[in-house]
């Protein structure tokens, strides 16, 4: 996942992920309180939209389990005393918003409107990891 794309493909990229998030909002909206007590039941470390977005990828592709619990960045699975197996390819991915923000030449902030992009992270299912031995 770390090939170069061209400005095009990234545009595209950033494009996609921005209908994702709209689209797992409007069905967080849908769902109601429900998904965040979910959230704070399981101690959960993500949003309402997050925890959606990533469950619509499981379901999609039959994956078992619970978003951030079963599913996590090659570096939580690290963290959590695994480690992802050679040649395994991220099954998911979740969103991170990222401001940008004015700065003149002495890299000073200009103006406090923030332009926000998406991007994009890589996970992991249980099912893709061992056992740290």
């Amino acid at each position: 996942m770390s090939t170069k794309k061209t400005p095009e493909e990234r545009k595209e990229f950033q494009t996609m992920l921005r209908h994702m998030w709209k689209t797992a909002k409007e069905l967080t909206e849908k769902e109601g309180n429900s998904v965040q007590a979910v959230i704070d039941t399981l101690g959960i470390e993500a949003s309402p939209i997050s925890f959606i977005l990533v469950r619509s990828q499981m379901r999609a592709q039959g994956l078992e389990g619970t978003p951030y619990i079963d599913m996590k960045t090659f570096q939580g699975w690290i963290e959590n005393g695994f480690k992802v197996k050679k040649g395994e390819k991220a099954k998911a991915y979740g969103i991170t918003w990222v401001a940008v923000k004015s700065k003149d030449e002495d890299n000073k902030v200009m103006s406090e409107d923030d332009y926000m992009y998406p991007k994009a992270y890589y996970l992991f299912h249980k099912d893709q990891v061992e056992p740290i031995e």
